[in-house]
């Protein structure tokens, strides 16, 4: 089934794209269309007018590139307060504030500054900072000379090393020595392993062997230098790394073309202009920050607020969340829904009522349908869903502004984009695999020298990983992700359908189900559950609990597990392997302590680096012991799905 209507020549497009009913090929004017070129379009269309000629002062004009966005909306209205930096979460701390061209102006100077250095279109400058003013000018001055790959700064220097080494990054830009956050003892290491690096650049006091950002971007003119604001629509824009914690990293290539569709797809959506301030708590390296929650609203004429160096992870700024948005006039808030649930924990009623224009927007992960009636109930404000991926330059459905949401649904396709349910397409509110097609679709994993490898099929068709059905008004609904659904002997289990009724007990805050391994079965679905303050409820009831509310067998679950908190990644997603690790490990410990006598019984614990699969670790106390032991759990062992070594130990 088919959503939304594919439309690559929006009404801000028009000064870039024109439909051609006959074929695709250049003009005279300009070139080939660059999602054609990649396999991603299969209509008709022709690039007729390079950017720096598109006409008036809309939107679009110059919106070929990034920059071109940024610079629209600084020719528009300049003295316009545009981007405002709260260094920290406390109500009297004394914001920066940068008007449009003030802001452009920087970024324009970071794009010089790099270009003296050597960055050309080709050139790969990653950045590794936390929510500083700095790391927005670097982002968006590395994309207006070249390609940015900005890097979760949480990252160990292996894993920085190895996005870096993929990438073949030119120029490091990162944070000097500082007494809360070391990025610099990463630094260091990086400059021996990536072997690319020519240039590091600090935000900070400049150290030995490098040069000081800062310095560089001052120094530099605030007028466009040769190839600034000159990028088409099919260069590359950007390399984001996928998670950079599950084996060798993953790059997905963005072009301006995708980005720049991506942020007035969002625009239109949620009807940003002048009259909006938009609080943006997610970092660069998380694909919403950057693109639907910085470029979106500026390219509008909105203003952004960077809620602190640590975004929506600041514990002080959770506290103030709705004095700080009050303070502020915020008219869009939220996060991803980790951040939401944060927020009715730690976090006052809010101030600011809605009003028909302020609106709670979440995205990044799948929000529950009872969280969504939560943060209804207790704050009033009905939840705008955004539903994207890296793939997608962090857009494929919203619920738009001016619609009240669905419970349950992401929303609807925006503008120019596709929706498919299924290889074969299902019937309305059938399940399946969500499809998607449209110029915010990636070009491909970047793959070093080998150029990209596609990551759609021949028809333009990504695979988002993620279930999910179709109403039939167009609405989706996500059931759960491909890749977590449980299988218990040969039935295929959402994870969302136990999550949702375990989230309908009063005691509790989260919930996540994931599949244990088991012999007999493949694996069980278990529960880990994260309980409300001052709850007193047990494992046993609310197991019994889940188990009367869930009428399929198979999705009953065999145990449950309460957590002090259910991990979550830098960007407050939940990390489903650290707890199939744990559900792992947990049920070998505990049947190898009915079947082995104590003086042979092994530590049992699991290998975090292995991320692709579980791998657990035993540590015998003795030879003796390990030997006695092995022989007797050695078949059970092998009948389970996952992977154990033996790790030496010492002799008891």
């Amino acid at each position: 089934m088919l959503a939304g209507t594919r439309r690559h020549v929006w009404k801000e497009l028009q000064p870039l794209w024109i439909r051609c009913h006959r074929e695709h090929k250049p003009t005279a004017a300009g070139q080939q269309c660059p999602l054609k070129m990649r396999g991603a379009c299969r209509g008709a269309h022709v690039y007729t007018r390079p950017v720096t000629e598109a006409p008036g002062d809309s939107t679009a004009a110059g919106a070929g590139s990034t920059y071109g966005l940024l610079a629209a909306a600084a020719r528009r209205a300049p003295e316009r307060e545009s981007v405002v930096f709260l260094p920290s979460g406390a109500l009297d701390c004394e914001p920066v504030s940068l008007t449009r061209m003030q802001f452009l102006a920087r970024v324009t100077q970071t794009a010089n500054g790099l270009a003296s250095l050597g960055v050309g279109p080709n050139d790969v400058v990653s950045v590794l900072l936390p929510n500083l003013l700095q790391a927005q000018f670097a982002f968006w001055g590395a994309e207006a000379i070249g390609i940015v790959n900005p890097i979760n700064f949480l990252l160990g220097a292996p894993q920085i090393a190895e996005i870096m080494n993929a990438a073949q990054s030119k120029v490091l830009i990162t944070l000097g020595p500082h007494p809360a956050l070391d990025l610099w003892s990463k630094a260091l290491a990086l400059r021996e392993r990536v072997p690319s690096l020519g240039t590091v650049l600090v935000v900070g006091a400049e150290q030995p062997g490098t040069r000081s950002f800062d310095a560089l971007m001052l120094q530099a003119s605030p007028e466009p230098g040769p190839g600034i604001g000159q990028r088409l629509p099919g260069d590359l824009a950007a390399l984001f790394h996928t998670g950079g914690t599950t084996g060798s990293p993953r790059l997905v290539a963005h072009t301006h073309a995708n980005e720049v569709c991506a942020a007035l797809a969002m625009a239109r959506c949620f009807e940003f202009d002048d009259s909006d301030t938009v609080l943006c708590g997610l970092p660069l390296f998380h694909v919403a920050g950057p693109l639907a929650l910085t470029l979106a609203p500026l390219a509008a004429g909105a203003r952004i607020i960077m809620t602190t160096p640590a975004g929506n992870r600041d514990p002080l700024l959770l506290r103030n969340y709705w004095r700080i948005a009050a303070k502020h006039a915020a008219t869009v808030i939220g996060g991803v829904p980790t951040t939401l649930a944060d927020l009715l924990h730690l976090s006052e009623p809010p101030p600011l009522p809605p009003d028909g224009r302020r609106i709670c927007m979440a995205g990044g992960a799948q929000l529950t349908r009872g969280l969504q009636e939560l943060v209804l109930r207790e704050t009033g404000y009905p939840v705008h869903q955004v539903y994207g991926m890296t793939e997608t330059a962090a857009v494929i459905a919203a619920t738009p502004r001016a619609e009240v949401p669905r419970l349950g649904s992401v929303g609807k396709a925006v503008a120019g984009m596709e929706l498919r349910i299924g290889r074969e397409p299902c019937a309305t509110g059938e399940p399946g695999a969500i499809l998607v097609r449209g110029p915010t679709v990636t070009p491909g994993y970047h793959s070093g020298h080998s150029g990209l490898a596609p990551a759609c099929d021949g028809e333009g068709w990504l695979d988002t990983g993620d279930l999910g059905y179709l109403d039939a008004d167009g609405w989706l609904y996500i059931t759960g992700r491909a890749k977590d659904v449980i299988i218990r002997s040969g039935h295929n289990i959402d994870p969302a359908l136990i999550e949702e009724v375990a989230l309908t007990h009063t005691e509790v805050r989260q919930a996540v189900a994931v599949g244990r391994p088991d012999r007999r079965a493949g694996e069980v679905p278990v529960v880990f559950v994260e309980l409300r303050d001052g709850a007193r409820c047990t494992p046993a009831e609310l197991r019994q609990y889940i188990i009367e509310r869930i009428p399929e067998a198979p999705a009953k679950p065999d145990t449950v597990f309460v957590v002090p908190r259910i991990p979550v990644t830098a960007v407050g997603k939940t990390y489903r392997p650290a707890l199939r690790r744990e559900a792992a490990r947990s049920y070998v410990a505990e049947r190898l302590r009915e079947i082995l006598p104590p003086e042979d019984l092994p530590e049992v614990g699991a290998d975090e680096d292995c991320h692709h699969l579980i791998r657990l670790l035993l540590r015998f106390p003795g030879q003796e012991a390990q030997a006695r032991a092995l022989a007797e759990i050695g078949d059970w062992l092998a009948g389970h799905a996952f992977e154990y070594a033996v790790v030496p130990g010492p002799e008891r």
